[in-house]
């Protein structure tokens, strides 16, 4: 059975087993998922669920990013999962469409706080987490409509009860009772992509504190279903109508490691924008393109990103990060895609809305064949001048993935660019070299110290 085997790997995990690439790619998400932490932690759905976590603090043992005090370890993993993902800033495993770090890490180190665990430890548990989630993601078919789930939302529990499991030490019977706890709370549905509400970014917080939840209470004899992948009213067969490749879910099980080809975000908004974005870019700079003297804009998009982010008017933040038309447009006036470009004023942005009005997205068939059979991110953007010059810009990976990496450079710009939105320089100079040397650190309440 494959909570089984999963249990296995997760019981039998050590330190010295990760490659050192799995390694150096740990360390990496974990520094750019506190760094999103940290940069979305004002957001408002941010502030609520800090607030709700506070107001419900029955234990004083774990911290909420970037507000005042401790909470439960369970509330800590929420909010600061809910701040992972809240201005969609934080990593994709893209062979599965899903967002692991906000559910596996702010779980890690909510539990590791309060239990006074030292780095490698957070370290072993936050990859046997992606190990898990990224498997379950990545062997799903992801059809355009994905049964109307959030993968996030759906598989992120897998994740963090796998971590907080190796956390807290359990035996192999306990893990596979954590797996199946997880698996019976999944969910998270896409309703969000219509409305533009909260929602989405709850997912990554609930993920975070249901796998918690989930490993805390198998540590105290709750079973869970054994079979709660394959059976006949599992995850798969119920939310997925038994729509996915068994053999994805263990093949290679301990001798290759996920985390090493999750992809990290340089632009805070959707994947799926990501290609677009950086083909605007390059034309806007190549060319010197002035946003008003352009004609006509055509985006070539595979099948899943023209039905699902094909939002002409958004009206919320949400939409606005998920609509290729303002990402593309914002990139072509802009000359840049920051979180200040999703703000209240720039959404209102009548010259964004204007050039917005001149994006026509097309659905491209062999661009959707490459996305199936490599899961790449191939777009086309065309861009006809007012004065008859037409440029062309293809991408197939978008920047970020493990095929076009951000530098290193890039990476800490990132980092210190969210992380002083909160702290002072040198606070946020010592929180990144406890990150990077995160297996030296002897106790894990040294690094969020640093982060009320």
């Amino acid at each position: 059975m494959i909570s089984q085997k999963y249990a296995a790997f997760i019981k039998n995990l050590d330190f010295d087993d990760i490659s050192g690439s799995a390694l150096e790619s740990c360390k990496i998400v974990i520094l750019d998922t506190i760094g999103v932490a940290l940069g979305g932690s004002q957001a408002p759905h941010s502030c609520s669920a800090a607030a709700f976590a506070h107001d419900f603090s029955e234990k004083k043992e774990a911290t909420v990013f970037a507000h005042d005090g401790k909470t439960s370890c369970l509330n800590a993993a929420f909010a600061n999962g809910v701040m992972a993902h809240a201005t969609d800033f934080d990593d994709d495993y893209e062979p599965g469409a899903v967002h692991v770090a906000c559910a596996v890490i702010p779980a890690a180190f909510a539990l590791a706080e309060s239990r006074g665990e030292n780095g490698k430890s957070v370290i072993t548990a936050v990859v046997a987490g992606y190990e898990i989630a990224c498997r379950v993601a990545g062997a799903l078919a992801l059809k355009e409509k994905r049964a109307g789930y959030h993968i996030t939302g759906a598989v992120g529990g897998f994740g963090s009860a796998a971590a907080c499991g190796k956390l807290l030490k359990l035996e192999e019977g306990q893990l596979v009772n954590a797996v199946g706890i997880a698996g019976d709370q999944a969910c998270g549905l896409l309703q969000y992509h219509f409305d533009g509400s909260m929602l989405k970014h709850l997912h990554g917080g609930r993920a975070a504190q249901n796998g918690l939840f989930s490993a805390l209470l198998a540590e105290r004899g709750f079973s869970g279903s054994p079979e709660i992948f394959e059976g006949s009213y599992g995850f798969y067969n119920v939310l997925f109508s038994g729509d996915y490749n068994a053999a994805k879910l263990t093949d290679n099980l301990g001798r290759t490691f996920k985390i090493s080809e999750t992809s990290l975000k340089p632009y805070p908004s959707c994947r799926a924008t990501h290609s677009p974005i950086a083909a605007a870019l390059i034309l806007k700079r190549r060319h010197n393109l002035a946003a008003e003297e352009i004609d006509k804009i055509t985006l070539r998009l595979f099948s899943r990103a023209y039905k699902s982010y094909n939002k002409p008017s958004p009206e919320t933040n949400l939409q606005a990060l998920l609509s290729e038309q303002f990402c593309v447009a914002t990139a072509l006036l802009r000359g840049e895609v920051t979180l200040q470009c999703f703000s209240p004023e720039a959404l209102k942005d009548e010259k964004v809305r204007y050039l917005m009005r001149k994006i026509e997205l097309a659905e491209d068939n062999a661009l959707t064949d490459r996305f199936t059979k490599m899961r790449s991110r191939p777009i086309v953007l065309e861009i006809l001048m007012k004065g008859g010059e037409r440029f062309i810009e293809e991408v197939e990976w978008a920047p970020g993935s493990p095929a076009n990496p951000m530098s290193e450079a890039d990476r800490l710009k990132k980092f210190e660019n969210l992380a002083s939105a909160v702290l002072d320089k040198e606070k946020t100079g010592r929180l990144m070299n406890h990150l990077l040397n995160l297996e030296k650190v002897e106790n894990t309440a040294t690094v969020t110290e640093l982060l009320h």
